[in-house]
Order: structure tokens, then sequence, then C-alpha cells
């Protein structure tokens, strides 16, 4: 038996089909689809209608998969599947709802010629008319087929013109179904509606309530059920008031110190708040303050270890801030502190420190102590000498084994004294850090010193060293060109001091003398002596030259008057004896007039001289009297220790 090629059978099939979707009535017009070919597309399947269809020069159109149609009120889901005629203007449209399991619907959209005849085909069966507002329907049912004839308003398309073929029983009962699920839904709708009200209700009950939390449970269970935007905006405002909640949580907290649960709740808040940087800033802040809790109670045991001399406990403390706080001054105080100490403690077993370095206020007290001592005994005495060599020593327990090295001395009883001395600067033992220190120094002093007198005239001539010798007689004449009384005997007393090598002096007037009324007594003697006295040499010489002068010359016109007036008691002629007469008489009267100058001049002097010495006696008085109190110090160097 030959076996037909695959061509053939196709050929065969489409011979078939064909045949299939053609009778013996046939339209005359072969552009229109006739009523029974309607009805053979309304139940074949969708191989047979293409072939039927391309053979009758349709084109393809597209296809569409389950796709939701709504002709008859109730969505129906179906595959859709169009061709078009070439000449559609003249023709129209085909349209194929097939899906399986359910009978095919064919929509054909013709033109008004194809529509009539077909229209005209059922002349004979029995129609039903519905006049619409948009569109006027007649319908046909022939064997459980409906075929509904759908005329639209004009719109001068062939949309206008549409034929519906389709199982009316079968469709009826897919509509029945649709509707009874309709129905289902709506009842559902209503109580879910019902249901999402109670819902609604309980969480805005909730919410009054300030139990956001369920309220925001309740409200979401509500959105689950519906997505409705007011249920929304109510989560939103639980969101909010539970972040504002949080938030005040986290405020109250912090109030009690509850720093942790601060951030905790300021955490949580940050999930669901708008103001994050504000938020941010309250973490930081709980975060500073936990941090400083750490830091205070890591101190607390930090300085306990400290003080209990456990410093590498300390130590570690410390450093444990400065992770915490890298610009802790106090951590980092005591870090540099115990790095010190530690450091002090290795010097210490080997080194014996400086006590003018570790203890200089007790070092230098001592010096003092003795400098003051060492300089009332200077000046206490006009010469001696003292050779001190005394050793601080402190041992690494604090006791104080200084002494005494060498002593020599022109003071007596000393020796028993300088211990007493140096007593009274109560030496501390050098202390670091709580630690003895091994330290020592050497205080060395070698001083000797001597008395010196020099005697000082100030006249009209100046000022005049008449006795001893003074290296410094500068600062005298200095001195002595400052006083009110100028002139006068100065007696100065010069103390010589030697210290350690360095030379010191202490310079004071310890008498002074000036010319009085005493001087009159020279004015006595020889008038002008005085005043050349009481005014050291200043005035006085011409009063001693006039004085010699008309003295000598009364007496020497007293001696010619006298010689002269013996030779006139001798004389016998009469014109020398006139003339020695004359002669006589006024050397006489010379003689009286000078005597007369000078007894003036003698009175004078000593009157003179008398107020003179008084007043130099006022003028020096405050000088004097400070003399009566005790010498008075023009040049004082105090002993010092370099």
């Amino acid at each position: 038996m030959q076996i037909l090629s695959t061509k053939t059978i196709q050929i065969l099939y489409i011979l078939i089909s064909l045949h299939f979707f053609y009778d013996g009535n046939a339209q005359n017009n072969t552009d229109c689809l006739s009523k029974y070919q309607l009805f053979k597309m309304q139940s074949s399947n969708i191989e047979e209608i293409r072939f039927f269809l391309n053979n009758e020069n349709w084109s393809f159109n597209g296809a569409k998969i389950n796709q939701s149609y709504n002709y008859f009120d109730y969505p129906i889901n179906y595959n859709i599947v169009s061709w078009e005629k070439s000449s559609y203007n003249n023709v129209g449209n085909i349209i194929l709802y097939n899906s399986n399991g359910k009978p095919n619907i064919i929509i054909y959209q013709s033109n008004s010629t194809c529509f009539n005849s077909l229209l005209n085909s059922f002349s004979t069966a029995k129609g039903k008319t519905i006049v619409n507002q948009d569109k006027l329907v007649t319908i046909f049912k022939d064997n459980g087929i409906t075929i509904e004839f759908r005329e639209y308003k004009n719109d001068y398309s062939s949309r206008q013109y549409s034929i519906l073929v389709y199982n009316s029983n079968a469709l009826f009962q897919e509509l029945q179904i649709l509707k009874e699920k309709d129905e289902a839904l709506k009842k559902l709708a209503i109580e879910r509606n019902k249901k999402i009200a109670n819902i609604i209700a309980e969480g805005d009950l909730l919410f009054s309530s300030n139990n956001f939390y369920d309220a925001k449970i309740k409200y979401a269970t509500a959105l689950d059920l519906e997505n409705n935007s007011d249920v929304q905006s109510k989560i939103n405002l639980c969101e909010k008031a539970i972040c504002q909640a949080l938030i005040s949580q986290g405020d109250s907290l912090y109030t009690i110190n509850k720093y942790d649960e601060a951030i905790n709740a300021y955490s949580k808040a940050k999930e669901c708040s708008e103001f994050q940087i504000s938020l941010t800033e309250k973490i930081k802040i709980a975060q500073k303050k936990i941090t400083e809790i750490k830091i205070n109670n890591l101190q607390i045991e930090a300085d306990r270890n400290f003080n209990s001399k456990y410093f590498s406990l300390a130590l570690d403390k410390y450093k444990t801030i400065l992770q915490l706080d890298k610009l802790n001054i106090y951590a980092i105080n005591k870090v540099n502190k115990i790095n010190e100490i530690i450091n002090i403690l290795e010097k210490r077993r080997t080194q014996t420190f400086s006590y003018r370095n570790t203890n200089q206020d007790d070092y230098l007290n001592l010096k003092k102590i003795l400098l003051n001592d060492i300089n009332n005994r200077v000046i206490q005495f006009n010469d001696g000498f003292l050779n001190l060599s005394y050793k601080i020593n402190f041992d690494t327990s604090g006791n104080n084994i200084s002494k005494i090295e060498n002593l020599e001395t022109s003071l007596k009883e000393y020796t028993q004294a300088i211990e007493s001395i140096i007593s009274t600067a109560n030496l501390n033992p050098s202390n670091e850090s709580g630690f003895f220190l091994a330290s020592q120094e050497r205080i060395s002093f070698d001083v000797k010193w001597s008395t010196t007198k020099s005697i000082f005239n100030s006249n009209s001539k100046g000022i005049v060293q008449v006795k001893g010798f003074d290296q410094n007689s500068e600062l005298i004449e200095n001195y002595i060109n400052r006083q009110a009384t100028k002139f006068g005997k100065y007696t100065i007393e010069t103390k010589s001091k030697e210290a350690n090598g360095k030379r010191f002096f202490t310079k004071s007037l310890v008498d002074f003398k000036t010319v009085g009324p005493e001087a009159i007594f020279l004015s006595m003697i020889l008038p002008g002596m005085g005043t050349l006295k009481v005014t050291h040499g200043e005035k006085g010489w011409g009063r001693f030259t006039l004085f010699l002068l008309s003295s000598s010359l009364s007496i020497g016109s007293k001696i010619y008057s006298n010689s002269q007036y013996e030779k006139y008691l001798s004389a016998t002629n009469p014109t020398t004896i006139d003339k020695l007469y004359i002669n006589a008489n006024l050397s006489n009267k010379i003689s009286l007039v000078s005597a007369s100058i000078s007894g003036s001049l003698y009175f004078y002097d000593i009157l003179w001289v008398l107020s003179k010495g008084i007043k130099n006696i006022k003028r020096s008085s405050t000088l004097r009297n400070s003399l009566k109190k005790g010498p008075i110090v023009i040049q004082n160097d105090i002993l010092t220790w370099e």
C-alpha cells in the first residue's frame, strides 16, 4: 500500500475543510460570509477556521491571549484572533474568541450589503428586536445558537454593522457562574469592608488610648485586606506617635542617667523619625555621658591604684582612659607622672641626687640662716674668720645623716652654736612622688673680715683724707658733699670682708666734728683765727691781716710818737720843737685811730665767730643726733653666696 506524502495530506485536509464550510445554498456575493459559514466557524477549531479564511483571502490581523471581554456585561476571558479582508471597506473583519472547553464566539464586522444579506437569510425565523440609545439589536436563536445583528449609529466606519454568533446555552451557564461569583465576591466585599471597618475602629480606639504599637498592627491588618490611603495615613500617624513616644522615652531615660537605654530608644526612633540630625546629636550626647562615666570610674580606680603605689595597674587604667578620650589632660598628666616615677625608681637604685635641685627651698633657707648669722657676727666683731664646710646628706629611707666636715673660726663657742643654727632650717628629706631619694649637697663658706678707721677733713679747699687709707674714697667724698653741714671732720669705719674669694665692704660714719663757739678763744688770741676756724678756712684772712696791720700801725705810731715827744722835751730850737711836737701829736693820733680799729675788729671777730660757731652746731645737729643712735651706714655689702 502506497503511503501518501505530507504535502498530499495537507492538500486533502484543506479540501475537506473547504468542503466543510460550503453548502449548496451559498450566497451570490462571494465576499460575504454566509449564515452556514458563521455557524461552522462558531463550532470549528482554530485550524479549520484559519484554513478556510486563508483560502478566502482573509488576512491574519493578530492574536492576543487571555483577554478580558465584556460584551455581555460580565468580563469573560478568551484568546482573540482576528482577520481582515483586503478590501476592508467592502467586506469587514472577523474576530474569533476561543478558549479551551468553551464554544467559539464569532464577531463579524461587515458592510451593509453583507449585513443585510445575512439578516434577510433569517427572515423565516422569529427574531427579537431591541432598540437602544446607541444601537439597534436583532436577535435570532437557532438550535441553541444565538445570532445578534447589531447596527450602531453611523460613524462612517465598518464597525457600524456587527454580527455576533455564540452558543447562548454555554454562554448563559458561564455568565451565571460569573454572576454567582460576582455576588459571592460582593458579599465577601461587604463582609470584608465590615471587617476592615471594625479593625480600623479598634485601631482608632487603641490610638486614642496611646497604644500606638497595637493600633499600628490593627491598621496594618486592615491595609493587608484593602490598600487604602486613609488607613496608610493612620499607620503613618501611629509611626510618628511611636517615634515621638520613643524620643520622649529616651529623654526620660537620659534624665535619670540610664544612657544605654536612652540610646536604644533614640536608635529605634531613628528608624521612623524625620528628625535624624536631632536624634543623632542626642545619641552622641548620651554616648558622651556613657564615656564620661566610664572615664570617671576608670579614673577612680586608677587613682586608687596610684595612691596605693600600684603604678603598673594605674598606668593601664589611665591609658584606657586615653583610648576613650585621647585629649584627657588629667590622664595625660598621670601617665607622664607614672613614667616619671618609674624613671625615678630606676634612678633611685643607683643615683644620688642634688639636694639643691630636689629641695631648693630648704637648701636656700639653710643658706639664708647661715648667712644671716654670719652677717650678724661680722657686725658684732671687728675682726675674725670662719671656714665652714657642711655636707647635707639624706639616704633613701629619708634619714638625715648630714654633718659638719670642717669648721675653723675665731668666734668663741661657735662650734656648739652651729648645730643649733643649722637645726632651725628644718631640712626635709628629698622626696619625689612619695619616694625618698638619696641626696647630697655641700655648703662651703670661707669668710674673714677686719675693721679700719680713716678720717676725712672737709673744708673750703676740699676733702682731704688725713688718717688711714680708704680704697673707695670717692664714695666717702660723695657722701660728705650730700650733707647739709658739709665742712667738718668725718671719722669713717670700714669693715672689709672676703667670702669665698669675693670682697664685700661696710662703711659707716662713726664720728663727726665741726667748729662751734669755742673758736672764740682763737679770736681772743688773734682776731681772724677764729673766723678761719669756724669757716674752715673760707673766711678770716682779711680780718687777720687788717688786725695785724692796724695793731702794728698803732704800736709803731705810739712808739714813734713817744720818741718824737721825748725829743720834743729836750729840744731847744723853736723850729725843731714845733716840728717834733707836730710829729709826736700826729703819730699819737694815728696810734689811737689804729688802736681803735684793732679793738673794734677784735671784739667784732669774737662776736662773729661766736655766732657762726652756734650756727655750725645747729646745722649739724641732725647728723650729730643720728650718730648718737649709732654709726651711719654709708655702704653695706651683705655677704652672699654665689
